[in-house]
């Protein structure tokens, strides 16, 4: 329905875990880490429930995955069956996979982590049909 909402929610969570956390690109000059960037992806399953993935890429500077299996591990015990109620939609979070993912600069370490969101919304998405009242004689 407003996926404005979701990425809303998303980001007051990932803030509350991480607290530098930024939508696709971390534009901060100078950069502080670790840090954490984030996407969403949308799919229709239903009228009244969506799914989404979160993909979250986790970066330091450092010689090891120490500081980022650390985040990692925050990341899953806040958001495995996670569920959060709100004005608009229930959602429930899914921890899905994790990997490290090569860099061209070894002093620059990266994983991604991938959850799966499923949201029920509390009112109907798309067009709703009015029903007619149906009178004697018609």
């Amino acid at each position: 329905m407003n996926i404005d909402h979701i990425a809303t929610v998303v980001y007051q969570e990932l803030q509350r875990v991480s607290g530098n956390a930024h939508h696709e690109v971390n534009l901060d000059d100078p950069v502080t880490y670790p840090y954490l960037t984030y996407t969403l992806t949308a799919e229709h399953l239903t009228t009244n429930s969506d799914g989404y993935y979160l993909d979250i890429d986790l970066f330091d500077k450092d010689t090891t995955f120490n500081k980022l299996l650390e985040l990692e591990t925050k990341l899953r015990d806040a958001f495995q069956a996670k569920q959060i109620d709100t004005d608009q939609a229930y959602i429930m979070f899914n921890f899905n996979s994790s990997d490290n993912i090569r860099t061209i600069d070894e002093a620059l370490k990266r994983r991604n982590l991938r959850f799966y969101l499923k949201v029920w919304w509390k009112k109907p998405v798309g067009i709703q049909r009015q029903s007619k009242k149906r009178t004697s004689g018609t």
